[in-house]
């Protein structure tokens, strides 16, 4: 696991983190222990898969939580690679590896040696290459030939009836038009009359050659097959579901101060440019203690007196604290962990801390590893989109309610000494149905706005701001 620090820089060596996710394998197990006979060698074995496939699934979800999009490709075929090593052979794994290097080199301007590199290979290739490869492909069969000449004549590459209708379908992973294949074959990456032939990598390698274009998504179902996912993006949490999450954690990690420990654990949300939490967490406290009990910091010059002063008080009153943009004082950061650690033993169990910061390869590796991450952007995809809205909806809100005031609103609400408290709101019933549908319609835009942002041309705001 320390070679996901290559992948993401909020991983350092988290033994902390990964000994809280083993107490959640054994807690879970636990539940099912009844169930199986000590003296059962058959139960025995199918206990221990159980456990190494919970294992997996709640390594998956903890990490990809704190990953950008872009990053979580590479962490699954990363996790798949050390978790089935039998399925990735050395010599299959540098062709791949070179094949997707050369398919990324392709679109961006090499140099010159690599320009006659393939210039060499292409026209040696010539000559032998299937009728169905296109030119600019020909360097790319002629080092497949050479490195895995086994694969070449298990394909049987030089049958046109076979590969050609796969080279030019519009998505050749869904080819073979049938059901997924099993974790060992992955049966729909290349022509259903080669599939069977060949494992998920031998197929991988074959798109990443002659399909590049095809790549992302073949290397994300053949790994959603391998690891048993049903998507390699976890689902999205909302704040509540954030916060039972973290008091499932510390309940797991033994002890009589299990919401101590809670309290001292930070949220760290790592942001994107744009992406801000603030207004989401601010929403979900006005349901939990009050909007007045949630207090905000945005660090900078002259905030940092101001935020540990808050902190103490916090601590004390079980109000939550929110401090905002901490990559902005990176050199200020040992002392924070420092007044965190040394948090009183009687702190209030209501207090929380929330800290928002972005990517920055400087940021504190002790509180990295203290707190809680998620990455905080808008998820991939239209539908993930309106799931994590929908998620962040409550039933109430839904059926035409509107959100009953907390206990520190009621009580402001009280006027002259009456228990009086002003009755929620609640939208016409006939109305509901229309209120549904353009709630969802909201919904919606806001998904195709923020998907309609990966195809437009990226302008740093760094660079906006020196224009200012």
């Amino acid at each position: 696991m320390l070679q996901l620090i290559d992948i993401a820089f909020c991983f350092v060596p988290l033994l902390q983190s990964f000994l809280k996710q083993f107490r959640q394998v054994f807690a879970a197990a636990a539940e099912t222990r009844g169930s199986n006979q000590p003296g059962n060698q058959h139960n025995l074995v199918a206990r221990n898969a159980l456990l190494c496939e919970k294992l997996l699934v709640i390594v998956h979800t903890s990490v990809s939580r704190a990953l950008f999009n872009k990053d979580q490709l590479s962490f699954a075929v990363h996790l798949a690679k050390n978790w089935l090593p039998e399925l990735f052979p050395a010599d299959e794994w540098a062709t791949f590896v070179t094949c997707t290097g050369s398919a990324t080199g392709s679109s961006s301007s090499g140099s010159d040696d690599n320009g006659a590199t393939e210039s060499n290979l292409a026209s040696s290739a010539a000559v032998n290459k299937p009728s169905w490869v296109d030119e600019n492909k020909a360097a790319a069969y002629e080092r497949l030939a050479t490195s895995l000449p086994n694969l070449v004549t298990a394909a049987n590459l030089h049958d046109a009836r076979i590969w050609a209708p796969w080279a030019s379908a519009t998505s050749p992973i869904d080819f073979s038009g049938g059901a997924a294949g099993d974790a060992q074959h992955g049966s729909d990456l290349v022509a259903p009359a080669i599939a069977k032939r060949l494992t998920g990598l031998q197929q991988l390698i074959l798109v990443a050659a002659f399909r590049p274009d095809c790549l992302p998504a073949a290397t994300s179902r053949l790994m959603c097959q391998l690891l048993h996912l049903s998507s390699l993006v976890p689902a999205p949490l909302s704040m509540k579901q954030l916060m039972e999450f973290q008091d499932s954690g510390a309940n797991t990690a033994g002890g009589d101060n299990g919401s101590s420990h809670s309290s001292r654990e930070a949220v760290l949300f790592i942001t994107t440019p744009g992406a801000d939490p603030s207004q989401e967490l601010a929403a979900f406290a006005e349901t939990q203690v009050g909007r007045d009990r949630l207090h905000e910091v945005a660090m900078g010059q002259g905030q940092a007196d101001v935020a540990l002063q808050l902190l103490k008080e916090c601590a004390r009153t079980g109000d939550w604290l929110l401090l905002k943009n901490l990559h902005l004082v990176v050199s200020w950061l040992p002392l924070l962990e420092k007044e965190v650690h040394n948090l009183p033993a009687d702190t209030d169990p209501g207090f929380k801390m929330f800290f928002t910061t972005e990517a920055h390869h400087n940021f504190s590796q002790t509180l990295l590893e203290s707190s809680l991450k998620l990455v905080f952007e808008a998820p991939p995809g239209v539908k993930k989109n309106l799931q994590r809205t929908y998620t962040s909806w409550s039933t109430d809100f839904l059926a035409g309610n509107t959100v009953a005031a907390p206990p520190a609103t009621a009580a402001a609400a009280v006027k002259g000494g009456s228990d009086t408290v002003a009755a929620p709101q609640r939208v016409p019933p006939a109305l509901v149905p229309l209120r549904a549908q353009l709630l969802f319609l909201l919904a919606w835009f806001n998904a195709m706005v923020q998907e309609r942002r990966s195809y437009m041309p990226y302008v740093s705001h760094k660079l906006v701001d020196r224009q200012r």
